[in-house]
């Protein structure tokens, strides 16, 4: 490409430009995706071809992930960029604050800790019965963060953040932000994992357009999600499975995303209200991630742990993203 695409996005070819509002669905409400939005950018002058189309996919889904990731463990943005401002400290400062003031918290988490290890190591059977469960409300229940404030809402100041108007060059005016998905919407509905999932039907199209590039993509969702020590703080032979799972489809739940072979009632027995909430935050607004919520994630993990819950919500993101948009391509396909 060249220099001066990076300028603004008016510099852009139109067949770029194109992918303004696609991308922006994709990145904060992709539910939200319609056979119509592909027909818009299939069709006409400056179209994509579909398989074009699919690789910009990934390549967008890619870096949204990466956001989360970034932000989510407070990588510094460089101070000499452009309209780049320091608001708050470093996450990484963050781990060396010894203060009286974070100690409670350090106690509580503590507890919880040693709760969620009791949980894994067997203790969970009885609550996960699911005799007599009500899979719509158990699927409702785990996608709730209520308890706490808003997670779209900073509960302190970001550790960073680029000014709007730096951002405003590359957005193409338009000015989506996340929004919860809402189970009584009327504009869209959940989406059904047993009718179009990641291995069965929407790698197999990846596949049959880019050969070679759904395995790869396949192969990072399950190296990030089998990862494991068996470790739980410095804990040893913790079989950690169940705890990963239920981030991983708590992540997948509230982009609106439901499998009715799962236990929901895994992810609130799993994972603590403050957890639910730092993840929504690393997968829905990961700008907005301070250092509070990196230091009271819920539970007393290393950095290295922290790393991986990271990695788990930026990857269930990603195939949450990829599975809206290769839906709709496929129903595009069916017409």
């Amino acid at each position: 490409g060249q220099r001066d695409w990076l300028l603004d996005l008016d510099q852009a070819p139109m067949k770029l430009r194109n992918l303004s509002k696609y991308n922006a669905i994709l990145a904060h409400q992709p539910w939200r995706l319609t056979v119509r939005h592909i027909e818009e950018l299939v069709k006409g002058d400056d179209c994509w071809s579909l398989s074009e189309l699919m690789s910009a996919t990934c390549v967008l889904t890619t870096f949204h992930a990466l956001a989360g990731l970034v932000l989510g463990v407070g990588v510094q943005q460089e101070t000499d960029l452009v309209g780049t401002t320091i608001t708050g400290d470093t996450i990484s400062e963050a781990s060396a604050d010894t203060g009286s003031q974070s100690m409670p918290a350090n106690e509580e988490s503590s507890k919880e800790t040693d709760q969620l290890r009791s949980l894994l190591e067997g203790s969970a059977a009885e609550l996960l019965d699911e005799e007599n469960c009500n899979k719509a409300e158990e699927f409702e229940k785990a996608r709730r963060a209520e308890e706490l404030p808003d997670a779209q809402q900073p509960s302190s100041q970001p550790c960073f953040m680029a000014m709007d108007a730096d951002c405003e060059r590359f957005s193409g005016n338009l000015h989506m932000a996340h929004e919860d998905f809402l189970m009584s919407s009327k504009e869209y509905s959940v989406f059904y994992l047993q009718q179009f999932d990641w291995k069965t039907h929407g790698a197999a199209l990846l596949e049959r357009y880019l050969p070679g590039l759904s395995k790869l993509m396949d192969a990072n969702f399950e190296t990030v999600y089998s990862l494991t020590q068996n470790t739980l703080n410095g804990q040893q032979d913790i079989d950690t499975l169940p705890f990963r799972r239920a981030v991983w489809y708590y992540l997948l739940s509230i982009k609106g995303l439901r499998h009715d072979d799962y236990n929901y009632r895994e992810v609130n027995v799993f994972l603590n209200i403050d957890i639910k909430k730092y993840i929504k935050k690393v997968a829905c607004t990961p700008e907005s991630i301070s250092r509070a919520d990196y230091m009271k994630i819920g539970y007393s993990f290393q950095p290295h742990e922290k790393l991986h819950i990271n990695m788990l919500a930026s990857e269930a993101r990603k195939q949450a993203e990829m599975l809206h948009a290769l839906q709709a391509i496929n129903q595009y396909m069916l017409i």
